[in-house]
């Protein structure tokens, strides 16, 4: 098995696609974004990369098309 060549820090993504840093660690941590976790030397975070082939995935996995019976939340604003 050959490792993917496109791998990506969730920062690295976040610059490139709208979605912030933040929900890329946690989808990760949650394991719904595949990835890889690199060790670093005792007392340091390490590494999260991320393919951008499985990321596109994610994307397209949590797509929700628009159309007949789709609803928008109103949002409530309380007067002050």
């Amino acid at each position: 098995m050959n490792p993917p060549t496109d791998l990506k820090t969730p920062a690295q993504l976040s610059k490139k696609y709208p979605v912030s840093r933040s929900s890329l660690y946690g989808a990760c941590a949650d394991r719904l974004l595949p990835h890889y976790r690199i060790p670093s030397k005792k007392g340091k975070r390490g590494k999260c990369l991320i393919s951008e082939a499985d990321f596109i995935a994610w994307m397209n996995a949590n797509r929700h098309e628009a159309g007949r019976g789709a609803s928008v939340p109103l949002v409530h604003i309380k007067p002050q």
